[in-house]
């Protein structure tokens, strides 16, 4: 429980994607499940983390985003584990 905790206690919205976002190595387009403007559960210790005009922001890889959070407010990161 402590390590679901650990793991996806991190919520952000997606601001932007690359242009290779998606696109796998054989150069087939996956659809990610997620687009710009969605939030997104990712590990917490995947992303880099930068500062933009003041701004803390991180850029994940294409594939960290383990799922979409329609409301981030109510999301619990325990997923009601104990």
């Amino acid at each position: 429980a402590k390590e679901v905790r650990e793991y996806m206690s991190s919520i952000g919205r997606a601001l932007a994607m690359g242009p290779d976002a998606g696109i796998m190595k054989n150069g087939e387009k996956k659809d990610l499940g997620y687009r710009v403007g969605d939030y997104v559960a990712f590990p917490r210790f995947a992303p880099d983390k930068l500062v933009i005009q003041g701004v803390k922001v991180v850029m994940l890889n294409d594939t960290d985003p383990t799922m979409v959070i329609s409301n981030p407010f109510d999301f619990d990161p325990s997923l009601g584990f104990k």
